[in-house]
């Protein structure tokens, strides 16, 4: 159990019951990692499991609260359950876009992003839902920014970094619309992409501020290759994705390396470092794919037979010239998929607390 420390939360004194059986615990990471999962579970204020693998759960209504406290007990359980507490998550239905969206692991973002301080973070969060209605994040799909994609200046590769990470690659010099909304459209829904590529996607356990973050992260690679000022993006273009990146999507990057950035670029950073802390600059690799040292620090990150010479590589991922067919078909088979599972794990959630709700 986390120790009583000032900077980590104390035990919550509830009543222990028996540990889950193995239907139970199956049935708690049935829907969206066990968030609106463990509605049959209702009467049960605190699940532990064996002390070896434990979850404290608070059951109200149509949510709950599911901490494995072996990888988050330095400082989460308890800032996560005020904020799901202040944030009324538990009055809404359990399908509702508000409600998939907190999760148990993204209230630990929310919460990391803002060293854990509850009302820091519940301001945050507030910020992020009111920009995901106004922005329509909910209901962007491929179609709407494929005039974008057509050039391939951001794909997703078809690979993983070392650390199991999707990887998002920006190409400047691709640039081929002059529409800073449907720019920032573009960013979006490839983060919202990348997003659900995770292996934990935006649900599954919540993670401590200790915890290997890797399974809910990406690493962005720009190619920075005849970057100019004819591709560059407008600054207020810059600040506002900078904007987007840190404050409605925090602790998703682990890693963002900038290939061969030109003397130009530097303009663009002095502006932009400024906003970003020291774990976020630890996180920015400037590297030379044509050096040895380059070479060295790509095969740290990335498998580089599988990459495209262009980027240092040997490989077909980010090959050029960009096949803007077999990537529109891919893609859009994987928000196929994505899309009918949502719909599935909503009709579950629906069931669930219905279930709960007759109990």
């Amino acid at each position: 159990m986390p120790s009583k420390t000032s900077s980590e939360p104390v035990a919550l004194g509830f009543p222990v019951p028996p540990p889950l059986t193995e239907d139970e615990a199956a049935r708690v990471f049935a829907v969206r990692g066990c968030t609106r999962a463990a509605l049959a579970l209702t009467r049960r204020h605190l699940l532990e499991l064996d002390g070896v693998c434990s979850f404290n759960c608070v059951a109200a209504r149509s949510n709950c609260v599911c901490f494995s406290l072996c990888a988050c007990a330095d400082a989460t359980t308890l800032p996560a359950l005020q904020l799901r507490e202040a944030l009324k998550l538990s009055s809404l239905p359990a399908d509702s876009p508000v409600a998939r969206f907190c999760t148990d692991a993204c209230l630990c973002r929310y919460l990391r992003a803002r060293g854990w301080d509850v009302v820091k973070a519940k301001k945050m969060l507030d910020a992020t839902l009111t920009w995901r209605v106004s922005s329509g994040v909910d209901a962007l799909r491929f179609a709407d920014v494929a005039a974008e994609a057509t050039t391939g200046k951001m794909t997703r590769l078809g690979c993983r970094d070392r650390k199991g990470r999707p990887v998002l690659l920006m190409r400047p010099r691709f640039e081929n619309t002059r529409q800073p909304q449907g720019q920032i459209q573009f960013l979006i829904w490839n983060m919202e992409s990348s997003c659900r590529s995770m292996s934990k996607g935006q649900g599954g356990p919540p993670l401590g501020a200790g915890s290997d973050l890797a399974s809910e992260q990406l690493l962005i690679i720009v190619d920075f290759l005849d970057y100019s000022l004819r591709n560059a993006p407008p600054t207020k273009t810059s600040m506002e994705t900078l904007h987007i990146l840190l404050n409605h999507y925090p602790e998703r990057l682990g890693g963002a390396v900038l290939l061969s950035p030109p003397a130009l670029f530097s303009v663009l950073w002095a502006m932009v470092q400024p906003f970003l802390d020291s774990r976020t600059t630890s996180k920015i690799h400037f590297i030379d794919p044509a050096t040895a040292a380059g070479q060295a620090k790509m095969q740290a990150l990335l498998d580089l037979p599988l990459l495209d010479a262009t980027l240092g590589g040997t490989g077909k991922e980010g090959r050029l010239p960009f096949d803007y067919k077999a990537y529109e078909a891919r893609v859009t088979e994987e928000e196929r998929v994505w899309v009918a599972s949502e719909k599935k794990a909503a009709s579950e959630a629906r069931a669930l607390q219905a279930e709960a709700e007759a109990a």
